[in-house]
């Protein structure tokens, strides 16, 4: 990995389960010299529609707080170019269909630390939690009707379009000192069974 990010590191990532609780675990350590700067994140998914009698189209993501995010507006080629303000219906919910993600992920920031999905017509639910996170994105392949969504939690943007990111100013990069460690975790919890 040195030809693409300049550092010696440690880099683990740990899953436990807790009752109806899966937790997911991040630990990042510098074993260089000099100061590291890092980003991490994760892509899981889950099928949708996961509850009997249920249809995608009944899902949706319901935010804890009735929150005013960002969204990231990403370029073709996944550049950030910029952030725009994201209406949410009733302020804290984002419902489900799958032509949402046309235009690959939304990608928000400032949508507070939980989310839920959940379905109109079930009984069942899966609650994200991201404490540490400031972003939080969701995803299905694109132009399809993929039967998942993936709930993203990400510290980090990817670097801006037509810009050669200098590590020490990218804005949200975690900035470690030589020898230190990060540990950070996301968990999500079923709820219902």
């Amino acid at each position: 990995t040195l030809k693409q990010y300049p550092y010696n590191f440690c880099f683990k990532v740990g899953f436990k389960l807790e009752g109806n609780r899966l937790v997911n675990t991040f630990y990042v350590k510098n074993n260089d010299e000099k100061v590291m700067y890092c980003g991490l994140g994760g892509h899981p998914g889950f099928n949708v529609p996961f509850e009997e009698n249920t249809e995608f189209d009944d899902y949706y993501l319901e935010f804890e707080n009735k929150e005013v995010p960002l969204q990231v507006v990403f370029s073709d080629d996944c550049y950030v170019l910029g952030k725009e303000p994201y209406k949410l219906d009733g302020g804290n919910k984002l419902p489900l269909y799958h032509s949402l993600f046309d235009n690959d992920a939304i990608v928000l920031e400032n949508a507070g630390q939980t989310v839920t999905l959940k379905s109109k017509n079930g009984k069942k639910a899966i609650k994200a939690y991201f404490p540490d996170m400031r972003y939080i994105g969701f995803w299905h392949r694109e132009r399809s009707d993929a039967p998942y969504v993936c709930i993203e939690p990400w510290f980090s943007l990817p670097s801006r379009k037509g810009i050669i990111e200098d590590f020490e100013k990218q804005e949200g990069l975690l900035k470690l000192e030589k020898n230190k460690e990060y540990k950070t975790e996301i968990s999500f919890e079923i709820i219902g069974i």
